[in-house]
């Protein structure tokens, strides 16, 4: 009887050894499986010129992460030199007040309760801020724009134009957003030129600069290559820009007979000229020149040779050709034999609602009936674009709701935009399997340029777009109204 009691406590002492040896192996290997990989989003590696005051980490999630950390510093050693920081399960975190003109290095990591995966495989990205309040003169947007200055602060600008005389021509005062961006769009009038002086101010930082001869006169999609005029011997930069930052850049100086050229297709020389760009329609730059203290006269330059069916209007307009050029626009409906059906010309003009801005524009209302599946074709006799018309429908524009939704050909995209006094709001919307989409102004969506709000009034005019691959588009115009129910009054 002993003998049998003892050899079943030691059997069950082996089968319950047997059990629990075997659960901190699994938990063990539990705990051994890290987060997924994933990567890092904006600022993309090797940015330039970014705000000193706010910036906004952004990475991919991470299966099975419980929580996410980051980490910034100036040492290039892929190791953090500071404590990480969490932001719980936030994909994205916002720094603050970096020192100017200054290379940063950033890693995030996720973690599953035991694990660690760092983003990239571990590749530590960079950044490099701009100067401080610094502002540019923007010749083809005829803006003055300010960058890093302290959010919430009010900036006042004045220009004075030499030519007519002594005295201030142009001031006014706006309050700096919250990251650091000031931009006066209205100078009441005046068109900035060469020679004018302007000043920026927050009462405690004064900036001041003298508007310079820059043009840029052609950008070569072939050999990407740009190239235009300005002042024999000044120093020229020349880059590309996306919303998180510059990384494509070139430094040239203006040649005896006032020309100058970059090329994009190949390195520059120079450090931070090393990345490729491909000039495709739809690309865009800047060509400036900086002074001593960082201030620009910047000329903006645009690959957008483009255009955009009116289906509503009954007509066709486009810009980024050259100023009067002859425009032959060709419509043809495939489901009838002519070829074209309708054909006409126009010449690319300065916008009378804004001479900065080259367009063309043909109304054909009454002429011929612009419809879904008509094929666009328009051509300066160098450059031939051509757009089928989408089926882009808007059904509601709700000012109560902040709202506006229409019809699209399902799963196709729709950007749209609202514009008031304070700037143009942005959304982008995937319409669903029955091509139905909405898009709310009213709330921040998920986007980088969705991350302002606007409230739809009644009157409130909008447009709506589908491009096709190299930006041509299919656009409709929007309005708001509120309906009005009168009582029912019974009469006896």
């Amino acid at each position: 009887m002993y003998k049998t009691n003892l050899h079943f406590a030691i059997t069950c002492a082996a089968l319950l050894a047997l059990v629990f040896s075997s659960l901190p192996q699994q938990v063990r290997a539990q705990e051994l499986q890290a987060p997924g990989a994933f990567n890092k989003s904006t600022p993309i590696d090797l940015s330039a010129f970014l705000s000193t005051w706010t910036i906004t980490l952004d990475w991919d999630d991470s299966v099975g992460a419980t929580e996410y950390e980051y980490c910034f510093d100036k040492t290039d050693d892929d190791t953090c030199d500071s404590p990480w920081t969490s932001t719980g399960t936030n994909t994205s975190a916002e720094i603050s007040f970096l020192e100017a003109n200054t290379t940063y290095y950033w890693q995030a990591r996720a973690f599953d309760g035991g694990e660690y995966t760092e983003a990239n495989g571990g590749t530590w990205w960079a950044f490099t801020t701009g100067g401080y309040a610094r502002f540019h003169a923007q010749l083809v947007e005829n803006n003055i724009a300010g960058v890093d200055w302290r959010p919430g602060n009010s900036v006042t600008v004045t220009i004075d134009d030499p030519s007519n005389g002594t005295g201030v021509d142009f001031t006014d005062t706006k309050t700096v957003d919250p990251y650091g961006t000031v931009i006066f769009y209205n100078l009441n009038g005046l068109q900035l030129g060469t020679g004018m002086y302007v000043t920026m101010t927050d009462g405690v930082v004064f900036k001041s600069h003298t508007v310079t001869s820059l043009q840029v006169t052609g950008v070569d999609i072939v050999s990407d290559t740009v190239r235009g005029i300005g002042v024999v011997g000044e120093l020229v930069s020349a880059q590309h820009c996306q919303y998180n930052g510059c990384l494509w850049r070139r430094w040239t100086t203006v040649q005896a007979d006032g020309t100058w050229q970059v090329d994009f297709s190949v390195a520059g020389p120079g450090p931070g000229e090393n990345e490729i760009l491909d000039i495709v329609p739809g690309t865009s730059g800047e060509a400036l020149y900086p002074d001593a203290d960082a201030d620009h006269t910047d000329a903006n330059w645009y690959i957008n040779q483009r255009f955009d069916a009116h289906t509503e209007e009954e007509r066709v307009d486009g810009t980024g050709w050259a100023l009067g050029a002859t425009i032959t626009i060709e419509i043809n409906d495939p489901a009838t034999p002519a070829n074209p059906d309708y054909t006409n010309t126009t010449i690319v003009i300065a916008n009378p609602e804004d001479a900065s801005q080259i367009w063309f524009n043909l109304d054909f209302k009454g002429q011929y009936d612009l419809k879904p599946g008509d094929v666009v074709t328009v051509t300066d006799g160098t450059t031939t674009k051509v757009h089928t018309v989408t089926s882009l429908q808007i059904t509601k524009a709700d000012p109560t709701t902040d709202v506006v939704s229409g019809t699209a050909a399902p799963n196709s995209y729709v950007d749209l935009q609202a514009c008031g006094v304070g700037g143009c709001t942005y959304r982008t919307e995937l319409a669903d399997g029955n091509g139905n989409w909405s898009a709310n102004f009213g709330v921040v969506g998920d986007q980088p340029w969705e991350q302002t709000i606007f409230d739809i009034l009644p009157d409130t005019i909008g447009d709506s777009r589908q491009w096709d691959n190299d930006i041509d588009g299919t656009m409709i115009l929007w309005s708001a109204m509120y309906k009005v129910f009168l009582p029912l009054i019974m009469c006896h």
